[in-house]
């Protein structure tokens, strides 16, 4: 009888020490799964964070921005070529030329179209025929590649023999001021430009 007890109380000490211990690991289990779960929020948190853009992560990102080329004429304050990024629109470029010059047909064009590389823009001047011209990337500036007095830039004019940089301002700044050449002969009365210039150039030039 003796030994049947010893060996009952045997079985219930191991069968209590068995669960103490399924116990103790149950709980370390919570506790490493709650101590995870509180890691993964505290990296949620910090990935959360915005970090500040560095400088070569700024020149990274500014170099892979694309530019286009774009020749602007015709009826602005300061006609020229003009490099800006993709996407630009035509009323913008307008304004890094200084807007539109008096009587520009403000009209002629889809100010909000954006523009592409190589592009040639060309503002019309109000009344201004217009056949033999146009706004495309191949556009010239006169009729059968001449050069027309009343709307080319400062490119198209130092392009003539014997105009630099200084005399086609002065063209530009005559235009604005009197409007229209009624004919060749007027570029005369720009400053600089007298006989022997104008039968250097009269070939090339029309209206």
């Amino acid at each position: 009888m003796r030994k049947k007890l010893c060996a009952i109380m045997l079985l219930l000490f191991g069968v209590l020490t068995g669960c103490r211990e399924q116990s103790g690991v149950l709980i370390r289990n919570a506790q490493s799964r709650t101590e995870a779960e509180l890691a993964d929020t505290e990296g949620d948190k910090v990935q959360d964070k915005v970090s500040p853009e560095t400088p070569i992560m700024q020149e990274r990102r500014l170099s892979e921005q694309r530019y286009a080329c774009v020749y602007l004429c015709g009826a602005v304050m300061r006609p020229g070529i003009y490099e800006v990024a993709e996407g630009t629109r035509i009323y913008e470029i307008i304004e890094l030329a200084g807007g539109f010059a008096e009587n520009a047909d403000e009209t002629c064009l889809n100010l909000a179209e954006t523009v592409s590389d190589g592009r040639m823009i060309r503002v019309y001047y109000a009344g201004e025929n217009r056949s033999g011209a146009g706004n495309g990337a191949n556009a010239s500036g006169g009729t059968n590649g001449m050069v027309n007095l009343n709307t080319a830039g400062l490119a198209e004019l130092m392009s003539l023999p014997g105009i630099g940089e200084a005399k086609a301002s002065e063209i530009v700044e005559y235009r604005e001021k009197h409007g229209f050449f009624r004919s060749t002969e007027e570029i005369m009365n720009v400053p600089g430009i007298k006989d022997g210039l104008y039968e250097k150039i009269k070939a090339y030039v029309t209206i």
